[in-house]
């Protein structure tokens, strides 16, 4: 079973059905739970949650993102940017890690984190400034957790630094002329949603990756 965590849980088998990624000649079993990032009492009360199950964990793909809106606070009053693709991960991380850790010493396997970070980082005093700090802060985490968990078995926290626009673009939030620029970029310089993706899967799952930033 694949645990997916979802903010919108009905909305998952409607997006899933309309991937042709989705459909590889076999059946998975997909346990959709909620989790909203921008919630810090959501992302602690998933955690809960999940361990209360009593399911392993063995790999852990730190994915969600929004992308250059305008500026909010969330309830736990911090810049929505920053709670979203930086803070409810790294909250989600750490509840989870002890977790990951029984699951590596009793199945013997390696745990995986993969942390979705963005080139947008070096734009910390531009436009995009709330996303390239919540970016940045994604490569600090990594290292970190990777300088701490090199005894605990889970030893390969792969960082991405992802070059895909296509599912942050609905977070763009109306800004028209570049949500148009976007769509056009995206169309024929980046990689789309599940070339995106097969990175991440590349690094969760390919038996030879070492620790990448």
């Amino acid at each position: 079973m694949w645990p997916w965590a979802e903010d919108d849980p009905s909305s998952c088998p409607a997006r899933c059905s309309s991937r042709d990624g989705c459909h590889v000649g076999r059946t998975i079993e997909l346990d959709v739970m909620k989790l909203d990032l921008n919630s810090l009492a959501s992302v602690r009360k998933f955690a809960f949650e999940y361990v209360s199950t009593g399911l392993p964990l063995i790999i852990l793909i730190n994915n969600a993102g929004i992308m250059a809106c305008p500026f909010s606070i969330s309830e736990d009053n911090v810049e929505v940017q920053f709670t979203i693709n930086h803070l409810g991960h790294f909250l989600l991380t750490n509840l989870l890690l002890e977790t990951m850790k029984k699951t590596t010493h009793a199945s013997n396997k390696e745990g995986r984190i993969v942390i979705l970070g963005s080139l947008a980082h070096i734009f910390i005093y531009f436009g995009m400034r709330a996303y390239g700090q919540s970016k940045l802060a994604n490569i600090l985490q990594g290292k970190e957790l990777a300088r701490h968990l090199q005894e605990d078995g889970v030893n390969r926290i792969s960082l991405l630094i992802h070059f895909n626009l296509d599912l942050l673009l609905p977070t763009l939030c109306g800004i028209s002329v570049v949500n148009g620029l976007a769509n056009v970029f995206v169309k024929f310089a980046l990689k789309n949603a599940e070339q995106g993706a097969a990175t991440s899967c590349f690094l969760a799952l390919h038996p030879q990756v070492r620790c990448y930033w």
